[in-house]
């Protein structure tokens, strides 16, 4: 699962995405990247990699954070293994507001 601010109908939203077989797929081959890109030759992966592969993956930047165009996406945590990968502070503030609505 992921989880992500998009911008839809003027406001920045938060937005939950169960990942099918292919995007888990493309999250897993972007983490390893990443993992190489730490230097790590033989792809070890820790888990902030899971959450830059996705953040690779799904973020989506058409416009400035100052003036987001539809759609535009920012990735804020993943979960990997029924464990989360998360900016703290985001992911509390997500859970807060859900338990408003």
């Amino acid at each position: 699962m992921v989880f992500a601010e998009r911008f839809e109908s003027g406001v920045w939203k938060d937005w939950e995405h169960t990942c099918d077989e292919g995007e888990i797929e493309a999250v897993e081959d972007s983490a390893r990247a990443k993992a190489f890109d730490r230097g790590n030759f033989n792809g070890e992966m820790v888990y902030i990699d899971y959450l830059k592969g996705a953040e690779y993956v799904f973020d989506v930047a058409r416009g400035e954070r100052s003036s987001p165009v539809e759609g535009d996406m920012k990735v804020y945590g993943v979960t990997v293994d029924d464990i989360v990968i998360a900016k703290f502070e985001r992911l509390k503030h997500h859970f807060e507001m859900q338990k408003i609505a």
